[in-house]
């Protein structure tokens, strides 16, 4: 495996498992950055913690362009 689709794995192991969610700034996109992604799930809050689900618009981003959701963790 080449150091490009390692990487790639990586990010898309971060998509699943979760990014920050930032209450000012947001999530960003791990694969290129693109910040306040847009959340299509909100879950409840559920033991301090609250779970959004996100898509990537930017069509230039792999993510986007596979159709992966990215998760985001929030601890209130």
């Amino acid at each position: 495996m080449n150091a490009a689709t390692k990487r790639f794995v990586l990010i898309v192991e971060m998509a699943r498992t979760g990014v920050i969610y930032d209450s000012k700034t947001g999530a960003a996109c791990p694969c290129c950055g693109a910040p306040r992604l847009k959340a299509y799930k909100v879950m409840p809050l559920d033991g301090g913690l609250r779970v959004r689900y996100h898509k990537c618009s930017n069509p230039e981003c792999l993510l986007c362009a596979i159709g992966e959701g990215i998760k985001s963790l929030q601890e209130e």
